[in-house]
């Protein structure tokens, strides 16, 4: 079995090389080093490029410096506690299986760890500066083991791209019964999307871009909750884009291939295809809409038009 432990501190404390005000090109350095963990990183936690750089710097030298005297103290004997405690979670965690790593990186302190999914299985990326700041270095082991439990929890329900018909089902039943449980107590319509969006986002892995466009009495929607890069289609005309067909004609848009639409709004290169499903009111008419952006062409079909409908219809009110 492949060790599933690594550190990837050095790569990242490379950056301390530079003068501050060229830090740009470190993280563009770390970047290139991991780049579907720090673009999943950026869009998790909804960062441009710039935001992010901007963020490290607001950090700073000193703090970082600290931290990596702090993980030369320490790495020796917490890298040893925790190939121990994996090793002794290999049956209750299925480690054979062989889909999931986890990483231990710098970050920006935003997040103790997330689930980054990757072709080859999934990432858990733990942030080194977030266990600093908390001084908890001495609970890696435990927290590792702790995340590993959270992802197999997590991984009986992933909606993954490919996964059988009859099992996308399944675990669209879960997502949707999440939800509904969720917000079936309050009638917050801030709630109500949040819980929306943040699920969809957790959960199905090919949903790269989630967020709530709410629909105006001037024929104009306003971007609500999202998570993913920030977008610069922040108010979109009714009838203009993807967006604006589907709040003028208040139906759900499917796009496999964007790049086949005359009538689009580019959020990206990244982007291969689009779903736009409204949320209405009682009697039917528009309220607000939740789009979804997919690095993936022909990312949807018609379970998730279906099952996406129906988390929308939950927000009817």
């Amino acid at each position: 079995m492949r060790s599933i432990f690594r550190d990837f501190s050095a790569d990242f404390f490379d950056i301390l090389k530079y003068p501050l005000e060229d830090w740009d090109q470190g993280w563009s350095e770390y970047e290139e080093k991991h780049p579907r963990i720090i673009e999943e990183y950026r869009c998790q936690n909804s960062l441009s490029n710039n935001m992010a750089t901007e963020l490290l710097k607001k950090i700073g030298r000193r703090r970082y410096d600290k931290v990596y005297i702090k993980w030369l103290e320490k790495n020796r004997e917490l890298k040893n506690k925790i190939i121990y405690s994996i090793r002794h979670c290999d049956y209750d965690f299925q480690l054979k299986k062989e889909d999931f790593v986890v990483y231990f990186m710098p970050f920006l302190k935003l997040k103790k760890y997330l689930f980054i999914p990757t072709s080859k299985g999934h990432v858990l990326a733990l942030d080194m500066l977030f266990y600093y700041e908390k001084d908890e270095f001495n609970n890696l082991p435990d927290d590792i083991v702790n995340a590993m439990k959270d992802f197999r929890i997590f991984s009986k329900h992933n909606i993954e791209k490919n996964i059988p018909p009859e099992e996308k089902i399944k675990r669209y039943d879960h997502l949707y019964e999440k939800i509904s449980n969720d917000i079936k107590n309050t009638d917050d319509i801030d709630i109500m999307n949040r819980s929306i969006v943040n699920n969809i986002s957790r959960y199905i892995d090919y949903c790269n871009w989630t967020g709530i466009y709410r629909g105006n009495d001037d024929g104009v929607l306003t971007l609500d909750y999202y998570i993913g890069e920030p977008t610069e289609h922040v108010n979109i005309p009714y009838g203009k884009g993807i967006c604006g067909q589907s709040a003028k004609t208040n139906l759900t848009f499917l796009v496999g291939d964007v790049t086949t639409q005359d009538n689009y709004l580019s959020c990206g290169s990244n982007v291969k295809s689009e779903i736009v499903i409204p949320i209405k009111s009682p009697d039917g008419s528009f309220l607000e809409q939740l789009d979804i952006d997919s690095h993936s062409i022909n990312a949807f079909d018609e379970i998730d038009k279906k099952y996406l409908e129906k988390i929308c219809s939950l927000a009817n009110r």
